[in-house]
Parts: C-alpha cells; sequence; structure tokens
C-alpha cells in the first residue's frame, strides 16, 4: 500500500493486526509494535477509516474494545469511521468527537456497548454526544436482525430534527408511540434526509396522529431502504409514491405485499427498485415492474417470490440497463428468457440460492441467448453443469467485459469431454477484461486459462474463487506457480487479499503457505492473477 487515505484494519488475536485499503486487499500483518508505528506514521493521512474485529462465528460479538487497540487522536483528519463487531461506550464515543471533530461519518455494524448488550440508539449512541460532532452527515446503524430492536418514534424524530444529516440508516424498527406536542416541540419539520431506511409500519392508524409528521421525512428522499411491519398495500404504495416524488432508488426488503395487487404505484422518478426476501407478488406484477416504467434503469429481485400466472407479449422497458435476479424464474417463465432480446441490456445478473445449479436438470439460458445483448458489459451467472464451450462462447460475446462464473461451494469433480487445448485460448480474441471463475474450473483447465490469459490483451485480471470446503488450495498453487505457461512477466499474485512475490513462492513455497494459513482472516478466499499494477 502506497496511498493510506482509506486504511482497513483488521484484529484477530491469532495474527495481531491486518492492514489493507478500501476493498480489503494490498494487506499486511503487522505485529502490535509495528501496528503502533503504522499509525504514528501514517494516521495524519488517513480520511476513511474501517476497524474489523475477525472473531469466531460461534460469538456473537467480539469483546474487543476500540480503545484498546486503536488511539483515534492518531488520525485528526478523520472523515469517515466504520467499526464491525467492536466494542464501545459512550465515553469513548464523546472522546472521538474532541478528538476526531472533522468526521461526517459515522458507521456500526453489529458493534456492542461493552456489557455484551447491542449499541442502541438513544441508548448508547445519545443525541447530545453526536451533537458534539459539527459536521455530521451520515449515520448507520445495524445489528443482529434476531435482536428485534426497536426506538420510539419521539426519539427518532428528535435525533431528525436535532441533526443536520443526509443519511440514517437503521435495522431498528421505528415504534409509532403517542407523542404529545411537548414531546416534539421545537423540533425541525423539514427533513434534510436524502437517504433513509428503517423498520416501520405504513399503516396509518398505528401512528396514532403522527402519521403526517413522519412522513415529513420523506418528502426529500432521493434513496430509500424500507421494511414493511404488515401487509403492503395498494394505498401505502400510493402514499409512498406521493410523498417520495423525488426518489431515485427503493428497496424493499422481508415484506409481503397484498396478493390483490394489480397495478403498482411507484414513485415517478424512482430509476432503482430492489426486493429482497419479499412475498405476496405475482407475474403480472413483475411485467408490469419492468415493462411500464420507462424511467426505471435497474431492476433487482432476490430471494423474492413471484405466484405463477400467465402473462403474454412479456417485454420490458427500453430504459432497463440492469436486471439481477433469481435464475429459476427463468425456467419457470420462458417469457422471461425471450424478453432478453432487448439492446439496452448492460448487466445481468442471476442467482441462485446455492450458487450452484450443477444438480439441475435446467442451465441457466445458454451463450446465444445473450448474442442479442450487444451492449451486455457484465454478466454474472451461477456455476452450472453445461460444457466448457458454454464459457468459451460467452468469452467470444462483442461487447461483454466482464464475466463471473459464481463458486459452487465446495470443488464438484466435474469433468468435460473434450479438454480445450492451449491453441484453443489462441483462436480468438475476447473482449473480457475481468474474468472470475471457480476453482475446479480452472483447476480442470488449467493450461487454457493461462494461455488464455496472456495472449488476449484487453485481460485485466483472472480470478479463482473458492471457499474454506474446497479441495486442498496448496496443491493448485503448486501447480499455478510451476506451470510452464504461467505468465513470465507476471510478478505478483493476490492470495488471500496478500499480495505474494511471484519467485518467492517458488523458492520458498511451504514457508509461504504456512504463513498464508497462519494470517488468513478466511474472509477471501480467492487467488488473482492481475496484469494491473494494483490488484482489484
Amino acid at each position: 500500500m502506497e496511498n493510506y487515505e482509506i486504511l482497513t484494519v483488521i484484529y484477530h488475536e491469532k495474527f495481531n493486526y491486518v492492514i489493507a485499503d478500501d476493498r480489503g486487499l494490498n494487506r499486511s500483518c503487522l505485529r502490535p509494535q509495528e501496528f503502533r508505528e503504522f499509525i504514528n506514521a501514517h494516521g495524519c493521512d488517513v480520511v476513511e477509516l474501517k476497524i474489523i474485529s475477525c472473531y469466531l462465528l460461534m460469538e456473537i460479538f467480539s469483546n474487543e474494545a476500540v480503545a484498546d487497540h486503536v488511539k483515534m487522536a492518531k488520525f485528526p483528519n478523520l472523515r469517515k469511521l466504520e467499526l464491525n463487531g467492536m466494542s464501545f461506550t459512550p465515553e469513548w464515543l464523546n472522546m472521538l468527537s474532541n478528538c476526531c471533530g472533522q468526521l461526517e461519518t459515522l458507521n456500526f455494524e453489529n458493534c456492542s456497548n461493552g456489557q455484551g448488550a447491542p449499541v442502541q440508539l438513544a441508548v448508547d449512541i445519545k443525541l447530545e454526544i453526536l451533537q458534539k460532532f459539527p459536521h455530521l452527515k451520515e449515520i448507520t446503524l445495524h445489528n443482529y436482525d434476531f435482536y428485534s430492536l426497536t426506538i420510539e418514534y419521539p426519539k427518532w424524530q428528535e435525533l431528525l430534527g436535532n441533526l443536520p444529516l443526509q443519511a440514517l440508516h437503521l435495522n431498528d424498527r421505528i415504534i409509532g408511540k403517542s407523542s404529545t406536542d411537548n414531546e416534539l416541540r421545537g423540533q425541525n419539520t423539514t427533513a434534510q434526509l436524502a437517504e433513509l431506511s428503517l423498520k416501520t409500519s405504513l399503516a396509518q392508524e398505528k401512528w396514532l396522529g403522527n402519521f403526517p409528521k413522519f412522513l415529513r421525512n420523506f418528502e426529500k428522499l432521493t434513496t430509500l431502504r424500507i421494511e414493511v411491519l404488515e401487509t403492503i398495500t395498494q394505498k401505502m404504495l400510493q402514499t409512498l409514491a406521493e410523498k417520495c416524488k423525488d426518489l431515485q432508488i427503493l428497496q424493499i426488503t422481508n415484506s409481503t405485499f397484498d396478493p390483490t395487487l394489480s397495478v403498482v404505484s411507484w414513485p415517478e422518478n424512482l430509476k432503482e427498485l430492489a426486493l429482497f426476501h419479499c412475498r405476496g407478488l405475482n407475474f403480472g406484477n413483475l411485467q408490469e415492474i419492468l415493462q411500464n416504467h420507462p424511467k426505471l434503469t435497474k431492476f433487482i429481485s432476490k430471494s423474492t417470490e413471484y405466484q405463477y400466472e400467465k402473462v403474454e407479449n412479456f417485454q420490458i422497458s427500453p430504459g432497463l440497463q440492469s436486471l439481477e435476479m433469481d435464475c429459476k424464474y427463468l425456467w419457470q417463465l420462458q417469457e422471461l428468457s425471450n424478453m432478453l432480446h432487448n439492446n439496452h441490456i448492460k448487466e445481468l445478473i442471476w442467482h441462485h440460492e446455492k450458487q450452484n445449479c450443477q444438480l439441475s436438470e435446467k442451465p441457466i439460458p445458454a451463450a446465444e441467448t445473450y448474442v442479442d445483448l450487444p451492449k451486455l458489459q457484465k454478466l454474472i451467472i451461477p456455476h452450472h453443469k453445461a460444457s466448457f464451450g458454454h464459457i468459451t462462447e460467452l468469452l467470444q460475446h462483442s461487447s461483454l467485459e466482464d464475466l463471473t462464473v459464481m463458486h459452487c461451494g465446495e470443488y464438484s469433480g466435474v469433468t468435460c469431454e473434450e479438454v480445450p487445448s492451449v491453441e484453443a485460448a489462441a483462436a480468438f480474441q475476447s473482449n473480457i477484461t475481468q474474468l472470475s471463475i471457480p476453482l475446479d474450473i480452472f483447476n480442470e483447465h488449467l493450461d487454457f486459462w493461462l494461455d488464455f490469459f496472456a495472449k488476449n490483451s484487453k485481460m485485466a485480471t483472472l480470478s479463482c474463487t473458492f471457499t474454506f470446503e474446497d479441495f486442498e488450495y496448496s496443491q493448485f498453487l503448486k501447480r499455478l506457480i510451476e506451470n510452464p505457461n504461467f505468465p513470465e512477466d507476471l510478478k505478483k499474485l493476490d492470495i488471500f487479499g496478500y499480495t505474494i512475490d511471484c519467485n518467492d513462492l517458488r523458492n520458498h513455497f511451504n514457508a509461504l503457505i504456512n504463513k498464508l494459513e497462519n494470517e488468513n482472516c478466511e474472509d477471501l478466499y480467492r487467488i488473482v492473477l492481475s496484469k494491473e499494477k494494483q490488484i482489484k
């Protein structure tokens, strides 16, 4: 790492500290004294800091207090702080306001209050402390969903009315408790929020007179992520459409739609719509979303159920550029496959619940399905049992630049009827710049992939992904680094996020493998070959 403006710090008692860039890459493992020296030398350069506790999955919370590991006074120019799995107290937060007065963004993911309980807004994070951050614009506080934490509406509104926030992201439930005028007196009724995430009710009767005041917070939103606590009706959607006239991004999660919905009202300027883990919709609703909203450029549907019903003339709006869906609906609805004949789609992402279609008799759409998409730039598909020729056809797509085949969770042992020759890799030129494939595909056809990577000038990175359940990756690394087709001009590899010198790996293989295993954060199982100076 040369630029330390954006810094990630990962703590694990096994290997002390790992520092990385904003993507968690270009890692270096430091002992405590080395870490302190690093912070002393570069703390003033850091503008964005992420601190992660790498603790055992069986633990609900890490007991690692931020104060025990990082001296925040060393970061006087900090503007964004993210804590993940760490512990802190109100006293520590008060100290932070004194030494990092330029902070604009606070992000707390699954943090504890030092007493084994989740950090809560208005309890551990109080308004009077937040007001000591004069430049604070964004707060994110996420806790594990099984806690079902709540915050009463007056406390929530008090926060918005007394802080100049532009973004507030919570997964606590906002409860519409009855409030007197005195409780809300003096609070700013014109919300400045541009982004809001929350769980709440949109049923007016649950708000005991406060519903109009509550909805004023939505009027200037451009991004809304919401989990609705009761069945979503046409009236609720109409209310959102009327109040959120500037809304461009809408995400609805873990919610149930009224199954009698026909035409759904969405905000008129909506550009991106995402539905995660939703229920109650049907194929007619899906058709209406994709076909009748010309301003919609991106649609995401993941783990959302659609009741089957026959639809005719299934088309999508010419404005849609990005589509992300569960691939099972391609098997249930032929019209959805047919509608891919669209000249505007730039990004397609197909999800499978296990990221593995090998056991399915119905593979994802064949390569020729994408031929009629001359603007397609990015494609993500799950692992499947189609022939190797399926992938090589995709590599020859005229506009495709970024192709990912998702890992299958474990080594599949799948073999091809005909192993492609090294010459096959040079038989065509590809426009692919970023390619990511599972370990079994990479290992099975190693010579082909190395030659393809070397002889296609546009290829920038070739990634091999796997999980801890895969077969012994060290055997694959040995084959890779000693392969005669390994690019001679490739000097470094990315393994688990660490940048490894290729000659060092050849000359000190066992020692480096042991070092990698001891310093593995167990969060990034991949090997990357890159022609770029900085691995991505």
